[in-house]
């Protein structure tokens, strides 16, 4: 909770993702590529982390997302999810 207080985040944030209404299906592939071209390897296990914070069930919170990444995205967290 330090960490989202102290981290800026963008506007669109505010606003929670209601994943009923995303293909996840598209998405996944997509998060593959994303990491791969961030983290400069496939992380099977990090992809399979974020499909799991998309489908945890309600609405997902951009904010809790991008502090949970963080651990393993460092400083692609923020770009990561704005994209």
């Amino acid at each position: 909770k330090l960490h989202m207080r102290r981290t800026a985040f963008p506007p669109h944030f505010a606003h929670k993702l209601d994943v009923r209404k995303v293909q996840l299906a598209v998405i996944e592939p997509w998060v593959t590529g994303k990491v791969a071209e961030l983290m400069g390897i496939e992380d099977e296990i990090l992809v399979q982390f974020v499909m799991s914070q998309l489908t945890a069930g309600g609405a997902v919170d951009p904010k809790a997302m991008q502090v949970n990444l963080t651990g393993f995205l460092e400083a692609h967290a923020a770009p990561f999810m704005s994209e």
